[in-house]
């Protein structure tokens, strides 16, 4: 039977579903929960996300027996839900032993009144703080939905309101959401280890309403967020504040021909600052450096065309001293020495269209914290192989 691309489209909407569910089951390792979150989830993510004051619990298995359709990819419905970075975007966001979440879960309700809610919760291993990005863009996928869907993308952008709350170890916000042509309000709540989002269509001239609703919720799931209490409809208007969103810790360098970084560098949360291109320093295409009281630091990096593959660049540097880089860990091979009490490290990689990275870096001996920042970035460089 030839499916047409709507059915196509729920395949794929189902087959997601499936996968976060398979996800969720996956080995996970042991963690500690404070006791007030063991209060509040019972230790049930479903069974507590069930609890939120919506109609039309939504069972994709019941409805798949129905042969109905109720909703096609949930990701594409709410792409911001359950879509969360760290401070440095080197978080592996799915469950089991390499990730970061020891469980997560979604609830999805068709209420009558409401239209298509959702809910989300996940219990990570560790209390950091996780954000959201402030937008959402991915096209459609020929492959799964038909050629003639090529055309169709999925998008959509958050707005901060003046309900933004951070005390300790836990934070609240309330977001506006306009997602394929819905506006949605969006509540988000991070307590140590667990994170909980719920997102409903909203229209402005109904914020009274929905604040209600965002309240109720609040209530019946024991969250206890004074902000989401004691908000007002006033302090739903929209604000320019980005401070809630997540913020891109990297540097691009060397853009491709369709101006794509093909390496990025985690400089933020350092000293370092990308120097003039026009004025060639320390023979790097890119020079990131800063001088303090011990004198300059410098890390600089070029690009060279190689004639090896990547198996024979690994080969040829097999006996070398090497660290893995970025979420496809990539080896970088390197090596230390000291002259005129400075500490030099030269490094080499393997990038797309049989390149090489070249690294160069330098600092001073005598300051106790510069190698760890110098690896620290090499650790979290993003270095494009495709």
């Amino acid at each position: 039977m030839k499916l047409t691309p709507f059915y196509k489209r729920t395949l794929v909407g189902l087959l997601s579903l499936f996968f976060i569910a398979l996800a969720s089951c996956g080995q996970s390792r042991d963690v500690e929960l404070p006791e007030d979150i063991k209060q509040i989830t019972n230790g049930d993510l479903d069974a507590w996300l069930k609890k939120t004051p919506f109609e039309g619990l939504w069972d994709p298995g019941e409805d798949k027996k129905a042969e109905t359709i109720v909703i096609t990819n949930v990701h594409q419905v709410f792409p911001f839900i359950g879509k969360l970075k760290n401070a440095s975007d080197d978080n592996k966001n799915f469950t089991g032993q390499d990730g970061d979440i020891h469980e997560d879960a979604w609830q999805v309700f068709k209420d009558p009144k409401w239209g298509e809610v959702v809910t989300y919760a996940q219990l990570a291993y560790d209390p950091e703080e996780l954000f959201l990005s402030p937008s959402y863009s991915e096209m459609g996928n020929p492959a799964f939905s038909g050629s003639q869907d090529i055309k169709l993308s999925y998008s959509g952008n958050l707005t901060a309101t003046q309900v933004i709350d951070r005390k300790g170890d836990s934070k609240a916000a309330i977001h506006w959401v306009n997602s394929n042509m819905q506006t949605y309000l969006m509540g988000f709540y991070q307590n140590q280890n667990l994170v909980f989002e719920v997102a409903f269509p909203c229209k402005i001239e109904e914020k009274a309403m929905c604040l209600g609703k965002l309240k109720d919720i609040n209530k019946k799931l024991q969250l206890n967020i004074s902000s989401w209490e004691n908000a007002s409809v006033d302090m739903l208007q929209p604000s320019d504040n980005k401070d809630s969103f997540w913020q891109d810790p990297y540097t691009g360098i060397f853009p491709d021909d369709y101006e794509i970084p093909s390496v990025k560098v985690k400089t933020r949360f350092t000293d370092f600052k990308l120097q003039n291109l026009n004025v060639p320093q320390q023979n790097a295409a890119y020079l990131f450096s800063y001088e303090n009281n011990y004198g300059l630091h410098y890390i600089g990096f070029n690009k060279e065309p190689s004639l090896l593959s990547r198996a024979e660049f690994d080969k040829a540097h097999e006996t070398q001293k090497h660290i893995e880089a970025g979420s496809l860990d990539v080896k970088i091979y390197l090596s230390e020495s000291e002259k005129d009490n400075l500490h030099q490290i030269k490094a080499t990689a393997y990038m797309k269209n049989k390149q090489q990275l070249t690294i160069n870096a330098s600092y001073p001996v005598k300051d106790p914290d510069a190698r760890d920042e110098v690896m620290d970035i090499l650790e979290h460089l993003k270095i494009a192989q495709f």
